[in-house]
């Protein structure tokens, strides 16, 4: 029997932000709309002190996290890599192990491309992935319609930015939740 949890653990999840350079934002299907879904989900994981892993996609070519994606993330820093999977790049994956998390919630772009063939790899390997939904997108809108029902066929689960929140929480009174309730408005 499947002994895994199904609710979010702030302790036992680690996000990704793949590739949300400010080159690739803008030529992204509702580009700004992902973004700004990111920006709060990034800004109130680290009110949880949930770890934050940041990609680039080929930093000399297509240049550096979005301004406003990057002062989100709670002590920035980021793994160059010029493969699709992040899997595939080795500081990505030591810095990952070093979480000693098996939850890895998957964002950024683009969804059928890096963010697919890292969810393909992390499932490989033994994690439990999942992709949030309204924080990731292709060029394309079919693209990243086609690549969210391929995961999950394959089993990668799909979830929002503030489910995972709201789950990590569990109730209302905390000053956690006070302080994310500001950010999400």
């Amino acid at each position: 029997m499947n002994e895994m949890k199904k609710l979010f653990n702030k302790k036992e999840i680690v996000a990704v932000s793949l590739d949300m350079q400010g080159s690739l934002m803008s030529a992204v299907h509702n580009g700004e709309f992902m973004k700004q879904r990111a920006i709060k989900f990034f800004k109130s994981l680290g009110v949880l002190d949930v770890p934050i892993l940041v990609t680039q996609q080929y930093t000399k070519g297509l240049g550096m996290t979005d301004e406003d994606v990057k002062a989100a993330i709670k002590d920035f820093s980021y793994i160059d890599k010029t493969s699709f999977s992040c899997v595939k790049n080795s500081e990505f994956m030591q810095a990952l192990k070093s979480t000693g998390r098996k939850r890895v919630v998957l964002t950024g772009m683009e969804t059928h491309i890096c963010v697919l063939q890292t969810a393909m790899d992390l499932l490989d390997e033994g994690y439990e992935v999942y992709i949030v939904e309204d924080c990731t997108s292709s060029r394309a809108k079919i693209d990243k319609k086609v690549a969210i029902e391929r995961m999950f066929s394959e089993g990668v689960k799909v979830a929002t930015y503030e489910s995972i929140l709201f789950e990590c929480l569990g109730g209302a009174g905390s000053d956690e939740f006070k302080q994310i309730s500001k950010i999400i408005k």
